[in-house]
């Protein structure tokens, strides 16, 4: 018996463990700038409602958030790993972005964080932060 191919697809398609989708278009940097500002700025007020939408959530799904248990907690959490700091390198290639903030989090901690955005749809959705303590 063969061993199946686990895996064809090439080293180039993978950034930080995720395959960037080829045929999406390239995010420009004022549409990622906007993007990060609109779900930053929702974070930084804790506002759930408008961290959602922001995201591309449909107003039923917000509310529907809304309602799980410990989610306030979660948005605290959630919240701490945006900056106060303005974005600065910005990265981008077919399906995928990337900003560089560096600042600091509501505990006055130094960062160096990467935001991750990828084309959805028609909108650009924050698919994770890396932080880097400082």
């Amino acid at each position: 018996m063969s061993s199946p191919k686990v895996n064809e697809i090439s080293q180039g398609d993978w950034i930080h463990g995720q395959r960037a989708d080829q045929s999406a278009t390239t995010p420009t940097e004022s549409a990622v700038t906007a993007a990060y500002h609109a779900v930053h700025d929702a974070a930084m007020k804790k506002d759930l409602k408008a961290l959602l939408l922001a995201q591309g959530f449909a107003k039923a799904q917000v509310n529907a958030i809304r309602g799980l248990d410990g989610i306030d907690a979660d948005l605290v959490v959630y919240s701490d790993r945006f900056l106060t700091g303005t974005p600065g390198e910005f990265t981008a290639k077919a399906g995928t972005s990337y900003l560089r903030v560096e600042g600091t989090n509501s505990k006055g901690r130094k960062f160096v964080n990467f935001y991750h955005f990828v084309p959805c749809v028609e909108r650009l959705v924050l698919v994770s932060i890396s932080e880097n303590p400082q």
